[in-house]
């Protein structure tokens, strides 16, 4: 089934794991939902898409056993993934045992976090 809007489909197909989505982003949508065909957005919210949400649970990065240490970092102004998800991902770690640690960036975006930004902020914390 086809779940992505034309305009964006040849976008999203230059990214055959050899290079990056971020590439992109400036041709991409800042509102994911805007990503979606209606029936498809509309399956996800009436829970019709039961196969593309089982896939997702499925693919929980937040409910796993960490072999090492984890630092999550996340944007306090990202309009793509809600703070929630980072709060879930360092309550869930935590219960399991994980030497997990979590930063909220002040005025930080999703696009701030997956460029350069992040790795001075990873450093400055080594630094403490």
């Amino acid at each position: 089934a086809e779940i992505f809007k034309p305009e964006y489909v040849d976008v999203l197909k230059k990214h055959d794991g050899k290079n990056s989505i971020f590439e992109s982003m400036d041709a991409l949508p800042t509102i994911p939902s805007d990503l979606f065909l209606p029936d498809f957005t509309n399956g996800i919210i009436n829970e019709g898409e039961k196969d593309f949400i089982k896939a997702l649970e499925d693919n929980n990065v937040s409910d796993f056993d960490a072999k090492g240490s984890i630092y999550l970092i996340h944007g306090d102004q990202d309009s793509w993934v809600p703070p929630f998800n980072t709060d879930l991902a360092y309550d869930r770690l935590k219960a399991r045992g994980v030497n997990v640690e979590k930063r909220v960036v002040e005025g930080g975006t999703h696009e701030d976090l997956t460029t350069l930004a992040w790795r001075k902020i990873f450093i400055e914390e080594l630094n403490k």
